[in-house]
């Protein structure tokens, strides 16, 4: 590390005002996790950008207000609009109609074309019609064999499950029902005769989101691994005020020497969890192999390499979960300190089973 660079690491110390601490108190056991006394914070000062968890979206289409058409009719050829939040068309085909204003939303005369992403995904129609008419009407999925709706449910066609559910509830003039398919979805059919569809409901499970991580950075996220050594995870997924909060396992990786200019001798990390979390943590040192343990089992693998580690456990700690909202009460928290020789570069990690990884400290001893 040059000169400058040297200098104004010195300054960023001096402005935030750290001094050595004899720590006659455990270094994390403020609830808060604020002022340490510690010379710096990597986990608060990494300019990490939240990824979103992933989860289940669902967008639903009413086609008996805008933007659909209050009324007009479509023929064949015609595309009709677009569902699933204006990405996806809904097309005329051949010599069918689709009607609006005559009956509630889409009143169908033969075949209708809904297209989907061909993922995997939940399309649920709300379909109606006279009673009886749902014998002479039916659909086709993924170009699979036409079906009429008096046939058995709930079935399955091409790898697509379907069923039709008449819990829906029916109105004066129409018995309504619920028409799902759930699979890899590239269009769906209907094929109306006195009968239509009022909203189309789509449920997807969106991904977690990746982050790019930059290994040639002073400190940066690498994959966590359980006791069989399998990697379970590589990032968190939020930036917390004192850390990182996630769902799966993730490790940080720090190098001293280029963050601070000199190699400390006395670190200290926090994890937080909830009720039926675990509390499995990776730490690697100078010289040490990655150990995976529980914290209370750490001491015994540091210490034949030089290292000492002092262990706090708080049953009524705090929890954040992202960089705005307010902290989840009654927390685990586990409050790790080590103290060693030359500590340059370490990797400390938890699973982020919902926990958090926060308050990864140094100590400025002179």
């Amino acid at each position: 590390m040059n000169r400058i660079t040297s200098f104004l690491f010195v300054s960023l110390l001096i402005v935030w005002g750290c001094e050595k601490s004899t720590l006659e108190t455990p270094a994390n056991i403020s609830e808060n996790n604020v002022g340490l006394d510690c010379a710096t914070c990597p986990s608060v000062l990494h300019p990490f950008a939240s990824v979103e968890p992933g989860g289940t979206i669902i967008t639903c289409d009413n086609f008996q207000g805008a933007p659909w058409p209050e009324d007009g009719s479509f023929s064949g050829g015609a595309i009709v609009g677009y569902t699933q939040e204006g990405t996806q068309p809904v097309t005329v085909l051949g010599d069918g109609t689709c009607d609006f204003g005559v009956q509630p939303g889409m009143y169908l005369f033969g075949m209708t074309q809904f297209a989907f992403d061909g993922s995997e995904q939940i399309a649920r129609f709300n379909i109606y019609a006279f009673d009886g008419a749902f014998e002479t009407s039916g659909f086709t999925v993924n170009d699979e064999e036409y079906t009429p709706y008096g046939d058995f449910f709930p079935m399955v066609l091409g790898g697509v499950t379907i069923d039709l559910d008449y819990s829906a509830p029916d109105d004066d003039t129409w018995i309504h029902a619920y028409l799902t398919f759930t699979g890899n979805l590239t269009e769906v059919r209907l094929n109306g005769f006195e009968s239509g569809t009022t909203e189309l409901c789509v449920t997807k499970t969106i991904e977690p989101g990746v982050p790019t991580i930059d290994k040639s950075h002073y400190i940066y996220f690498d994959d966590f691994y359980n006791h069989s050594g399998e990697s379970v995870g590589y990032h968190p997924n939020y930036k917390t005020p004192l850390g990182y909060f996630g769902y799966q396992g993730t490790n940080v990786v720090i190098d001293f020497e280029a963050f601070l200019g000199y190699a400390p001798t006395r670190l200290s990390f926090v994890h937080a969890y909830l009720t039926g979390s675990d509390n499995l943590i990776n730490v690697q040192l100078p010289n040490t192999p990655l150990i995976v343990t529980i914290p209370d089992s750490l001491e015994y693998y540091l210490a034949p390499y030089g290292y000492t580690v002092e262990y706090y456990e708080d049953t009524d700690g705090l929890q954040w979960q992202n960089a705005t909202d307010p902290p989840y009460s009654d927390a685990f928290v586990d409050s790790i300190v080590i103290s060693g020789s030359e500590m340059n570069q370490v990797t400390l990690g938890a699973i982020l089973q919902e926990s958090e990884l926060r308050s990864i400290c140094t100590y400025y001893e002179q």
